[in-house]
């Protein structure tokens, strides 16, 4: 029992030694496996093998998910950059990004019934964009 328990003790250290020379999300996963097969090689009497695979194995995880959390952090700082540039070169989608539209009422800023200005656009045969106030951008 006490050779079986070194042998976990002795694959846990290799397994946890091993995962840091992995990609972030799979070392946190090995060192799991590493911690797990330290507690086995404790309970079966290799303690010092299992302690060292614990130190280590924790280790590893614990610097595995702040990297994967820096990771996270920096990606999602760009990714709301390129969010921010793309929202920017969106148009309104009513007014074609102008911030003008023609008005219904009229046509060329004269009621084509009467012949009068038209009291909606004063005159000019265009309205200020409604979706958008104006900008040209959506909101």
């Amino acid at each position: 029992m006490r050779d079986t328990a070194t042998t976990l003790g002795i694959i846990a250290v290799v397994v946890a030694v091993g995962s840091i020379f992995l990609c972030t999300p799979l070392n946190s996963l090995l060192a799991l496996g590493a911690i797990v097969l330290s507690i086995f090689a404790i309970r079966g009497g290799g303690k010092g093998w299992g302690i060292a695979g614990i130190v280590v194995a924790g280790l590893v995880f614990l610097i595995s998910v702040y990297a994967m959390f820096e990771a996270l952090q920096e990606l999602d700082q760009a990714g709301l950059k390129q969010i921010g540039r793309e929202l920017s070169k969106i148009k309104c989608f009513a007014c074609g990004g102008s911030g003008w539209f023609d008005c219904s009422f009229c046509v060329n800023g004269r009621n084509p019934a009467t012949g009068r200005i038209c009291p909606f656009c004063n005159g000019q045969g265009k309205t200020i964009c409604t979706f958008c106030n104006g900008t040209g951008k959506p909101r």
